[in-house]
C-alpha cells in the first residue's frame, strides 16, 4: 500500500486492521484451534476485495503478455503470430506467476487452469503445449468467464441459449401469476426478472 501512496494514518490504520489477525476452522460442530493469519485478506469484510486487488497487483510486474485481473480471476492473453514464440511467452509468464505465488503465499489450482485457442480457421496450427508448475494446461473448446460462456470458434451460441433458458424458465414462472397479479405488478416483474435479468 505504502508503494501505492498511502501514507499514515491510514497506512497505519491498515496495518493495525491486518496484524494479529487469527482465524479458526469448524467442521460439524467440531471447533479446531486458533491460527493466526500470516497472509491473504480478511474474507466476507466490505475491505476484502479492495485489499485482495491490493495484494495481487504486481502479479504483472513480470508478465510479458496481456495480463486480466477480475478479482482472484487472472487471464493471461497473446496474439498469435507464430505458435512457438507466443508459447514460450506464455510458458514464461507462468513461470513467473508461479514464482509470484510462492512469494506471496497464493494458491493458483493447476486443475482448474485452462488455456483456450480463438480462432475461426479450418486448418488450425499446432500449438505447444502450455504448463504451470509442471502440469500441462488442458486446451478447452470452451469457457465460462465471469459468468459468460466463451467458445474457441467465437459463437455465442452458447451464450445465447443460456439467456434464452433462463429468460424461459422466468416466463414460465410469470404465467402462473398473470391471473392472480395485476396488470402494472406483472408488467414490473418481467422488466426486473425477465428484460434486465
Amino acid at each position: 500500500m505504502e508503494r501505492l501512496g498511502v501514507r499514515d494514518p491510514v497506512l497505519s490504520w491498515f496495518r493495525s486492521y491486518l496484524t494479529n489477525r487469527r482465524q479458526q476452522v469448524v467442521i460439524d460442530g467440531t471447533m479446531f484451534d486458533w491460527k493466526y493469519v500470516q497472509a491473504g485478506v480478511p474474507q466476507g469484510s466490505v475491505l476484502g476485495p479492495l485489499l485482495f486487488l491490493v495484494y495481487i497487483n504486481d502479479i504483472t510486474d513480470s508478465i510479458q503478455s496481456t495480463c486480466f485481473l477480475y478479482a482472484d480471476d487472472t487471464s493471461l492473453l497473446e496474439i498469435v503470430e507464430d505458435p512457438q514464440l507466443t508459447s514460450a511467452k506464455l510458458n514464461s509468464d507462468l513461470i513467473n506467476i508461479s514464482k509470484w505465488t510462492r512469494d506471496w503465499l497464493v494458491t493458483i489450482n493447476p486443475s482448474k487452469t485452462e488455456a483456450m485457442i480463438f480462432s475461426t480457421k479450418r486448418n488450425k496450427p499446432v500449438h505447444p503445449a502450455l504448463y504451470y508448475e509442471g502440469n500441462e494446461i488442458d486446451i478447452v473448446s470452451s469457457h465460462k468467464h465471469l459468468g459468460v460462456p466463451l467458445s474457441s470458434n467465437l459463437s455465442w451460441r452458447t451464450h445465447i441459449l443460456n439467456i434464452h433458458d433462463k429468460a424461459s424458465k422466468r416466463l414460465n414462472l410469470l404465467k402462473g401469476l398473470k391471473l392472480k397479479i395485476n396488470r402494472n405488478t406483472l408488467d414490473k416483474l418481467y422488466k426486473s426478472l425477465i428484460s434486465k435479468g
